[in-house]
């Protein structure tokens, strides 16, 4: 789950150049903190490191310029929440 590969084109911001920065930076914050779990069943593989800081990143970024994704898929019950 890379931003380049699946962001619409469409949808450019001033602020669109940092996102990648900041989600790689977050996966490494989770990757280190997780080495602190007694319990390797709440680790995560590098794959699902990258989604979860990318769909992190994301939200951040919706609350940041009050987009309103996060608030209609809350709205609606998705089951992706």
């Amino acid at each position: 789950m890379l931003f380049p590969s699946y962001r619409p084109e469409e949808y450019t911001g001033r602020g669109d150049k940092y996102l990648k920065e900041i989600s790689n930076e977050l996966r490494r914050i989770i990757a280190k903190k997780q080495n602190s779990f007694s319990d390797k069943n709440l680790k995560l593989n590098s794959q699902n490191l990258r989604k979860i800081a990318t769909c992190l990143t994301e939200f951040g970024e919706d609350i940041h310029n009050e987009i309103g994704i996060w608030n209609s898929l809350i709205s609606r019950g998705s089951p992706l929440i």
